[in-house]
């Protein structure tokens, strides 16, 4: 079984293919479309190579997903955070950083400007995952 973070693809290709227009922290709605166009592609590919993966990634909603992916053969499961408060998530990304984590270069200010940006996003995707039918925890 190969582990596949998909967040190592979007940053490659943001710093290597800008052209692309992939990236971190954008209108993560519309970089949806576009990585799930991707993603598309790359499971063909592990598929055709008789690979079994999991792929980790946060970057592609729902509703994308279900798109280009076969539920009689893929399991989707979203892990995230819609009931939490923005303090009480720092509080969790601070005891568990790592000394390398971008995270910790940024102030709580910041930190807390984009953990707000990121549990609207898992409330869209929490309801998301109840129209598609995907398991979310």
């Amino acid at each position: 079984m190969s582990y596949i973070p998909f967040d190592s693809i979007v940053s490659t290709l943001e710093r290597l293919y800008p052209c692309t227009g992939i990236k971190h922290l954008d209108d993560n709605i519309a970089m949806s479309k576009k990585l799930s166009v991707l993603l598309k592609e790359f499971i063909s590919h592990l598929e055709y190579e008789d690979i079994h993966y999991i792929i980790d990634l946060y970057q592609i909603y729902p509703v994308d997903l279900k798109e280009i992916v076969d539920d009689e053969k893929h399991l989707v499961v979203y892990f995230g955070y819609p009931h939490i408060k923005a303090e009480e998530k720092l509080e969790h990304i601070k005891k568990y950083a790592r000394e390398k984590d971008w995270t910790r270069q940024t102030s709580d200010k910041q930190m807390i400007d984009i953990i707000n940006v990121f549990i609207l996003e898992n409330q869209l995707m929490y309801e998301e995952c109840k129209k598609v039918n995907y398991r979310f925890f």
